[in-house]
């Protein structure tokens, strides 16, 4: 699995991917509607060791996150 991840960022610069908001943002698309997602990040994109993964951090951003966008509405 760390092929596809060194690939990924190879080919695009990227350093994390995200798959599963992609079926969200293209059905806000077509039904015009606003959508926004926030993400924390757990791993770079090159690693695809969950043991390396830190989904606390990434859990813990996450939250904040949100927090301060609602609080801001």
């Amino acid at each position: 699995m760390r092929d596809v991840g060194e690939e990924l960022h190879q080919r695009f610069d990227a350093v994390c991917e995200n798959m599963e908001g992609a079926a969200a943002a293209h059905i806000a698309r077509i039904y015009d509607i606003d959508m926004v997602e926030v993400r924390g990040v757990s791993n770079l994109v090159e690693d695809r060791i969950f043991e390396n993964w830190n989904l606390g951090s990434a859990i813990k951003n996450c939250s904040k996150v949100v927090r301060e966008i609602l609080n801001g509405l």
